[in-house]
């Protein structure tokens, strides 16, 4: 049975997982946990949370939505690196709020996957990468101050 999560006023649609068919529906390949998606999304911004729940949407089998997720994160990590001031507090409340949706939206679909024989992502792979994003983006913040 699906269910309406009402967030600040906007009612987000979430299929359950008995919405979805049987048990051979499980993915096969490892998915990212909703505490670790939502805790990317609160460390490294929220295109980098939405980049991984793509990754989760495509291995869950929605390969065209979890693509347009991931392709859409990356052109707007890239080009956040270029126009966006780092440490911007309108952007740390609103990860917040991406990060916590994030999390009630990919709860359900994960515990089922675990459930029937899934298997967690490692978490440390995206925080080297996202680490390697700070890095380059402070750098590129530095060079601009001083030219």
């Amino acid at each position: 049975m699906s269910k309406y999560i009402n967030l600040l006023g906007y009612s987000l649609w979430v299929p359950s997982v008995s919405d979805e068919a049987n048990d051979e529906s499980a993915p096969t390949a490892p998915l990212y946990s909703p505490s670790a998606i939502a805790i990317h999304t609160l460390i490294f911004g929220l295109f980098f949370g939405l980049a991984l729940y793509g990754v989760n949407l495509n291995r869950r089998g929605e390969r065209r939505k979890g693509r347009v997720f991931v392709m859409g994160s990356f052109a707007l990590i890239i080009l956040s690196l270029v126009l966006v001031q780092p440490y911007a507090p309108e952007l740390a409340f609103l990860s917040g709020l991406v990060a916590f949706t994030l999390y009630r939206l990919e709860k359900p679909h994960f515990d089922y996957a675990i459930r029937h024989g899934g298997l967690k992502a490692r978490w440390w792979l995206p925080t080297l990468f996202g680490i390697g994003l700070l890095f380059l983006q402070g750098l590129i913040f530095l060079l601009n101050i001083g030219s």
